[in-house]
């Protein structure tokens, strides 16, 4: 008779316990945002928020806020796992049209899904028409326009799209005030699409620009040493609060 192989020591199992624990512990670390993370992200949502909210003239019902607040958060997603994990700015590229082809069609592009969620080559076909036409087609229509399936991919490849560059140039760059021109350019673009009558005075007019200024403000605050315990921080601070 053979003899039964014996089982492995259990002390020859803790190391690879360790090593597992050890490297969720390091995956953990590094996609856990910091405090200036979590402001950039904020300001982020803000301003993309704002600049969206011009689509309210532009879209009947409410379905073009799904469409537009999961573009604004698959874009942070995206740019947050490129970033924290310092890969090349093309993998953002990447990571949006990725999730563009593949969540587009629960969130904007409903018909012709498989099992109604999982996209097919009809619901690609559609999200890539619209990418390219639908802004054409859009500006020939009267607004408000009802939320086609079609166009309804315009205001997720804005969310997407503003949300991820500005919040990968927020974390790529630690001082300047690059950040609030991709919001900026959102903001244009939803003014562009709308209709002569402003979505929000309050919102996109005083609100966006009193955030772009308040963001910029708290970023030219890292960059510079505070002078006397702190007292140079906190007097650029109450400059910054004069000003808004």
């Amino acid at each position: 008779m053979s003899a039964t192989p014996l089982a492995p020591p259990r002390e020859s199992m803790i190391p690879t316990q360790r090593t597992r624990a050890n490297r969720l512990a390091d995956l953990r670390a590094t996609l856990l945002p910091s405090r200036d993370d979590l402001v950039d992200l904020g300001f982020t949502v803000l301003l993309v928020g704002l600049a969206l909210w011009g689509f309210r003239t532009v879209f009947f019902g409410w379905e073009w806020i799904l469409a537009a607040v999961g573009g604004l958060l698959l874009g942070l997603l995206v740019a947050h796992v490129v970033t924290s994990f310092r890969l090349p700015s093309v993998v953002t590229l990447l990571g949006f049209t990725s999730a563009y082809l593949l969540l587009g069609g629960p969130l904007a592009v409903r018909d012709h899904l498989a099992l109604g969620a999982f996209p097919t080559g009809r619901t690609f076909r559609d999200l890539a028409a619209a990418a390219v036409h639908g802004w054409k087609r859009l500006l020939t229509l009267l607004p408000p326009v009802d939320a086609t399936v079609t166009l309804l991919a315009l205001p997720l490849i804005v969310g997407l799209v503003a949300a991820a560059v500005t919040y990968t140039v927020a974390r790529r760059r630690s001082h300047g005030y690059a950040v609030v021109l991709p919001p900026l350019a959102a903001l244009a673009l939803t003014i562009v699409l709308g209709t002569l009558e402003p979505a929000s005075l309050i919102a996109q007019g005083a609100a966006f620009g009193l955030a772009a200024i308040g963001w910029m403000v708290v970023r030219s605050t890292r960059s510079r040493a505070p002078l006397q315990n702190g007292a140079g921080r906190r007097a650029r601070l109450g400059i910054g609060t004069g000003l808004l």
